[in-house]
């Protein structure tokens, strides 16, 4: 309808590849400098609701920088992502908080060890400290792996830091069948997502 329209340009904006796609009827299957086609995206979200949800609990966390930033602790099991929880305007202690509640929350008692990659880069390095002297966090198991998104990749020759390395394995976590929910932010910030080279 022009009232769905009208609000998804308002919510997504004109520039949006959700507002091109869904709402123009552009769909590209992967632009030239994209890490995630829409294509890929759509499927993964297609399959959410009825990939497997086995596999080994782990979680990983993006602590809110500034103002509107907005910390995301993501869950995921096996080729399953879970509903993210989203958190804003919290301290170290209190995303460390709901970390440790969230896993409490999915645990299964197969789950020996969760382990939880945290970006540790500025306000990252809170939680991770919070989660260190928390018995809670031991006796869940909580293996806590702190993240340097600028830090030198493990496969040097193709990327230039991990964070470009970890954002195209989650592409090949999509493309072997990794399953997102329906969460507009998460499809917009993936879509959105693109690469350059560099002299290397």
């Amino acid at each position: 309808t022009k009232k769905w329209c009208q609000q998804k340009k308002d919510q997504w904006g004109e520039d949006s590849p959700l507002y091109r796609v869904r709402v123009m009827g552009d769909f590209p299957g992967h632009g030239d400098n994209t890490v995630y086609g829409l294509e890929t995206i759509e499927f993964a979200k297609d399959r959410w609701p009825t990939v497997s949800r086995e596999g080994a609990l782990r979680l990983g966390v993006d602590v809110a920088r500034f103002g509107d930033d907005e910390t995301v602790i993501f869950p995921v099991r096996g080729h399953w992502a879970m509903e993210p929880v989203v958190l804003q305007g919290s301290d170290g202690v209190q995303v460390a908080s709901k970390i440790v509640d969230t896993v409490r929350r999915l645990r299964r008692d197969t789950d020996r060890e969760v382990e939880v990659k945290i970006d540790e880069i500025g306000l990252g390095a809170s939680p991770v400290d919070a989660l260190s002297h928390m018995d809670l966090a031991q006796q869940l198991g909580i293996r806590v792996r702190p993240i340097h998104l600028q830090s030198p990749a493990s496969d040097s020759d193709q990327y230039s830091d991990a964070g470009s390395e970890m954002a195209f394995g989650l592409a090949d976590w999509l493309k072997a069948g990794g399953a997102i929910p329906d969460d507009g932010m998460l499809v917009e910030e993936l879509a959105s997502t693109t690469y350059t080279m560099d002299t290397k």
